[in-house]
């Protein structure tokens, strides 16, 4: 409604988000997810670090550290902060394949299975998200793999 409204009133916002869950890698996932965010993460943190000018190493520095602070940007919990590492972490792993990929010649994971990869990825990071500490996680996690309270079939 605030979208419509501002346009009835001649103000035009930025496109910010573009069908994230249909990324086929985590850097698809964060070009479409909470754009303008992200922007500001590129601009202000990650280009400041190095960016990826400087090979392999200082990209994944720069990485790990900019979402390390958007972890803590979203809030000062332990779970924040691990979630940006796991981010961090993933983005790493994500250009370091590109990378090997390219150099060794392999073909592209097929889109419907790097799209899976890519929303299991974001999927567990979420749950860092949300819970409220680590044993919140645990829990969340054990039930979504059918650790917790699953007592099998009837």
């Amino acid at each position: 409604m605030a979208i419509g409204l501002a346009a009835l009133l001649g103000y035009r916002f930025p496109h910010n988000f573009n069908q994230p869950y249909r990324a086929a890698s985590l850097r698809d996932f964060w070009r479409r997810w909470h754009i303008s965010l992200s922007s500001w993460l590129r601009d202000y943190l990650y280009v400041p670090l190095g960016g990826s000018r400087h090979g392999l190493k200082r990209l994944c520095f720069a990485l790990t550290v900019t979402m390390l602070l958007g972890g803590l940007w979203h809030g000062a919990g332990w779970t924040f902060i691990v979630w940006g590492a796991l981010h961090g972490a993933l983005l790493c792993l994500n250009h370091a394949w590109f990378a090997f990929r390219k150099k060794m010649s392999l073909p592209k994971i097929p889109k419907p299975i790097a799209i899976g990869m890519t929303f299991f990825a974001v999927l567990i990071g979420w749950v860092f998200f949300r819970a409220h500490d680590f044993h919140t996680a645990k829990t969340m996690l054990a039930s979504m793999f059918g650790f917790n309270g699953w007592s099998g079939w009837p």
